[in-house]
């Protein structure tokens, strides 16, 4: 994302002349107001006094003061996918502990911010967010993906425990009342299946910060019969609401590799080269094998 660059000079040509106007005001009290009493002209120049030290107190604060650049920031956006991408917290999930452990120490800020999968994508191809996080390629056009995927995922199909359905190919769907995530890209099969109208039942495309467990709850109230999620991502959510013993996996196919895709623009070319450079480093030093392994993944 391109954000608008601090001109150093004009900053402190601004920060220069903020602080000229308040000697002027002190001078002033001083020199054209000589007839005025001390108790009115006291708060005055005691005004103009601490306006001026105000102003070179925010001049040096600055991180222009240090040489520093304050754009130096990354803003991950994405729905919870965990353990891809999990809540804010100690175990953030994989994509977002690898991109800190590439970035940060290169001196970016890394802001990860949870949205609804639509907003993330929106907000990257407008510029108002640098990168996704679980991203294939099938999201959204102008992604710009680097060479290394954080996990290859696949389209799995659940059910209720005791439903006899499995899937067989696409065929077997048909009658099915299919349980999806709106602006999700799934695999091949699953989109080109979605697309063809070939479904004599019906999709429910859930959305939101919860769309997941919406489709959870609406599987055990019977309300959809299928639910596609990639396996990772489904057992880490069924554990989490406590219904493991409730669903099951009933097969699925295998979908694209995701990644951490970044905004369009040229920002995206100097992000991209970092990210698969670190994950080299992040290769060669094992740090990679620990960080997917505190998630119970291997890579």
């Amino acid at each position: 994302m391109q954000r608008m660059k601090i001109n150093a000079s004009r900053f402190f040509s601004q920060c220069k002349n903020f602080a000229l106007v308040c000697v002027c005001i002190k001078t002033y009290n001083y020199n054209f107001m000589p007839n005025t009493s001390k108790n009115y002209r006291a708060p005055l120049v005691q005004a103009a006094s601490l306006c001026f030290f105000f102003a070179l107190a925010v001049c040096m604060a600055s991180p222009v003061a240090y040489g520093q650049d304050v754009n130096k920031s990354i803003i991950i956006e994405a729905d919870e996918w965990c353990p891809i991408n999990c809540a804010n917290g100690p175990k953030p999930g994989i994509g977002i502990e690898i991109a800190k452990r590439i970035f940060e120490p290169l001196g970016y800020s890394v802001i990860y911010k949870i949205v609804p999968w639509t907003k993330a994508l929106s907000d990257v191809q407008s510029g108002k967010a640098d990168a996704v996080v679980g991203a294939n390629r099938n999201d959204g056009k102008g992604l710009i993906f680097p060479d290394y995927s954080l996990f290859n995922m696949s389209d799995d199909f659940y059910v209720r425990k005791g439903n006899p359905w499995r899937y067989q190919g696409p065929h077997t769907l048909k009658d099915k009342r299919l349980g999806i995530i709106s602006g999700y890209g799934y695999g091949d099969v699953v989109t080109e299946f979605l697309s063809s109208g070939s479904s004599s039942g019906k999709v429910f495309a859930a959305s939101g910060a919860r769309a997941l467990a919406e489709n959870v709850e609406k599987l055990r109230d019977g309300k959809i019969d299928v639910i596609v999620e990639s396996k990772p991502v489904m057992e880490y959510t069924l554990s989490v609401l406590d219904v493991s013993n409730e669903i099951v996996w009933a097969g699925g196919v295998r979908q694209l590799p995701v990644y951490l895709a970044f905004a369009p623009g040229p920002k995206a070319t100097e992000l991209r080269v970092l990210f698969d450079a670190g994950v080299k480093k992040l290769q060669a030093s094992r740090e990679l094998d620990a960080i997917y392994a505190a998630y119970g993944l291997r890579r």
